[in-house]
């Protein structure tokens, strides 16, 4: 299967973003927790648990079923529900309306990290988003810019 025969390529550029904020500790730290930086929806905690928990829903049900959806394979879908479940797991114990400083200081932050990390390096690896990657990553250097 290839990117083009997704129902939902923009569904798919949600999760790669979310998975990417949960990857980086000093995008994290410089853009969700700085109390100088004007916080909005999408510059928090809030993207990536609203995306993989309750848009894609994968803390109930198998990311599988995301394939041919918005993802392309089962090692996709094994990678993104690693990193969901392992944010969810985080979220349950230290709270879920926490600021996003008690997450990312927290010794369960460093599980999230890693699982998101390998998601996001096997998108990377795969090359079918290269684009999309590339715009991403403009935009975060952008923001990092800012802050």
């Amino acid at each position: 299967m290839n990117k083009e025969q997704l129902e939902c390529i923009a569904a798919r550029n949600r999760i790669i973003a979310a998975i990417q904020e949960l990857s980086d500790k000093d995008y994290q730290n410089k853009i969700w927790a700085d109390p100088n930086y004007a916080h909005a929806f999408w510059d928090s905690i809030r993207f990536p648990e609203g995306t993989l928990i309750e848009e894609m829903c994968l803390d109930e049900y198998p990311a599988k079923n995301l394939i041919g959806y918005s993802l392309l394979n089962e090692k996709e879908a094994e990678l993104v529900e690693k990193a969901a479940r392992t944010l969810d797991k985080a979220l349950d114990e230290i709270g879920i309306q926490q600021p996003d400083s008690a997450y990312i200081n927290s010794p369960l932050w460093e599980k999230v990290i890693r699982a998101a990390k390998e998601a996001y390096d096997f998108f990377k690896k795969q090359g079918f988003d290269n684009e999309y990657l590339s715009a991403l990553q403009a935009d975060i250097d952008n923001e990092m810019s800012k802050a």
